[in-house]
């Protein structure tokens, strides 16, 4: 469904508190969740939450896109129906979104962030990349195939994919029958994540973790800002993909 206040698309779940909330990584959508959604659907013990980030999916493009406007528009999502605490759960992009939610300034009672994969040392090829797809215009593609296939290496996971299959369908829009990948090309520009501040006096239990495999991360970087920081052995940057019950198991009151 799509919240008319932030034009956000989200799936929800379960009831009470306290609230779950999963938010996606740059260039993905709220269905690289569907493994942790279905454990969540058996044993969290509250709500549960999973949205489409602005400019992202199934919601609405609209700039400036930044870690604040991105926690704003969740705050908003969440609104009155927070009644206990938030639990975060992030995907690099998203658990930075999470750290921004847990300074206090957004008006939720963050209590905890977990954030897999955020990728903390960024250098001037990076910051290219990030200008270049800003400036970039929207590409269209003959075929669904060939935009799922953009779509996948924009969101970091595996191309074998379906092309039908709900990711798929996600992170693809179809146009006068040509076809586009859904994520606003400027969404790129909310740029390399404020760590150091966000970690200086954090207002939440955090947690962060990566793949073992993780080509954007390592264990060793996190650690600078969370010594215990966890590896978890034989995944990759979207580890929540492929190793859902692994992530699972690093969320506070899920088991």
């Amino acid at each position: 469904m799509t919240d008319a206040g932030t034009g956000l698309w989200f799936e929800q779940g379960g009831s009470g508190e306290p609230v779950l909330l999963m938010i996606h990584g740059l260039g993905a959508t709220a269905e690289v969740w569907r493994g942790v959604i279905d454990i969540a659907k058996d044993r969290w013990p509250g709500r549960w939450i999973a949205p489409d980030l602005r400019g992202h999916g199934r919601s609405a493009w609209g700039r400036p896109y930044s870690f604040g406007s991105h926690a704003a528009d969740l705050a908003r999502l969440i609104g009155d129906a927070q009644r206990g605490p938030l639990v975060v759960l992030g995907h690099s992009m998203g658990g930075v979104i999470g750290l921004t939610m847990a300074t206090g300034l957004f008006s939720v009672d963050v209590s905890a962030v977990v954030g897999v994969g955020i990728k903390v040392s960024w250098n001037d090829q990076d910051l290219e990349w990030i200008r270049a797809s800003v400036a970039r215009p929207v590409r269209w593609f003959d075929t669904r195939g060939e935009a799922t296939e953009r779509f996948l290496r924009l969101a970091g996971v595996p191309l074998d994919e379906p092309t039908e299959g709900g990711l798929a369908r996600s992170g693809v829009i179809e146009e006068g029958g040509r076809f586009r990948v859904a994520m606003d090309p400027a969404a790129p520009e909310v740029g390399p994540p404020p760590m150091e501040v966000l970690m200086a006096r954090p207002r939440a239990t955090v947690r962060l973790a990566c793949g073992e495999n993780d080509v954007l991360t390592s264990v060793a970087e996190l650690r600078q800002f969370d010594p215990s920081a966890v590896e978890l052995r034989g995944l990759g940057h979207n580890a929540h993909v492929d190793g859902p019950e692994s992530v699972w198991l690093l969320v506070p009151d899920a088991n």
